[in-house]
């Protein structure tokens, strides 16, 4: 979802990117918005009328013409709805709570600004059905999916230190901050069984790299269905790297 505000003198970008069903998203906001979030030591962001909360994971980037950028994980909820790492405990949408939201705020401790958005239910409406064709193209049932109880958990996080020990290339010639978007497909048992780059980088052999420590060492929690019995789900996350 991208959408552009203010005036062409003083454009602000809104994008929110998912990668599966569900309540997590990867928002960019760029433009001068953008550039007072950088400077401030926290900000927060809220849907509707709710209160700010404030994300554990985001970095600071530039987008083109738009310029500052901040690049952050969100879970569309509320500071209510339980968050491990900027994403949702609870797996599928609240639609009650997203009938609520009708702009998207971003504050710090002395400023917050508001955008405007209307109402988002035709957005996510949309949005549902091309993530349900996603679900369907992994091989699994998008109604079984959506009726998890739980999601797939990392049951041992050796794999993430791994990763993060190889620096990619290109970030560090460029002192640049990035970030590394993984879908894994996990087996009823917690095995990965196919491991994506999603948005990644342009050194080919480092992302090979990334999803072999992923299959080789990567251990889960598996899903849990309606009845609390394991099935085949996804686990998507973000690993974040600061130059």
């Amino acid at each position: 979802m991208v959408r552009r505000f203010g005036t062409s003198k003083r454009p602000v970008l809104l994008s929110m990117r998912t990668y599966g069903p569900g309540r997590d998203f990867e928002v960019t906001v760029a433009g001068e918005i953008a550039a007072r979030l950088q400077q401030a030591p926290q900000f927060g962001i809220a849907y509707g009328l709710h209160e700010l909360s404030f994300p554990s994971l985001h970095h600071n980037a530039r987008a083109g013409a738009y310029g500052p950028a901040v690049l952050l994980s969100s879970a569309l909820a509320t500071k209510k709805h339980r968050q491990v790492g900027g994403f949702a405990a609870e797996p599928m949408p609240d639609s009650d709570f997203e009938a609520t939201v009708d702009r998207i705020s971003l504050g710090t401790s002395h400023q917050t600004f508001v955008l405007d958005t209307g109402s988002v239910l035709p957005v996510l409406s949309a949005l549902r059905t091309c993530t349900d064709a996603l679900v369907r193209s992994w091989g699994l049932d998008p109604a079984e999916q959506a009726e998890l109880t739980c999601r797939p958990k990392v049951a041992d996080k050796k794999w993430i230190s791994e990763i993060l020990k190889d620096f990619p290339s290109e970030l560090e010639y460029q002192g640049k901050d990035g970030r590394l978007n993984l879908r894994v497909m996990v087996d009823k048992a917690g095995q990965p069984t196919q491991c994506e780059t999603v948005n990644a980088f342009r050194n080919a052999n480092f992302n090979t790299k990334v999803c072999d420590i992923v299959i080789g060492m990567a251990r889960f929690e598996p899903a849990l269905d309606s009845n609390s019995q394991p099935v085949a789900s996804f686990f998507s996350g973000s690993i974040v790297y600061v130059n």
